[in-house]
């Protein structure tokens, strides 16, 4: 049997990414929280985000370890559209 801890995934985005998000430098993913809510440290997590269709470049965080229990704020939510500049929250 194998028994698998789950990540929760909380994210903070807007309703709306449009070509006057783009022009204006609107922050794409505002804020984005991992959470442990298992018994078990959660260790070498590779988290991606990634679009379809592709609108946003792919972004990839790796996570050392998440203890159970507890959550994380990742503070490096630079995400880039597709052929844009970087929009940082």
């Amino acid at each position: 049997m194998i028994e698998m801890t789950l990540l929760k995934v909380n994210t903070d985005l807007p309703l709306k990414i449009g070509f006057a998000s783009h022009q204006n430098a609107v922050a794409v993913l505002h804020e984005l929280t991992l959470e442990n809510p298992g018994d078990e440290p959660l260790r070498n997590l590779t988290v991606k985000l990634s679009t379809e269709p592709t609108f946003l470049e792919t972004k990839i965080w790796k996570i050392d370890v998440i203890e159970p229990g507890t959550s994380i704020r990742v503070s490096d939510c630079n995400v880039k559209l597709e052929g844009a500049s970087s929009i940082s929250c």
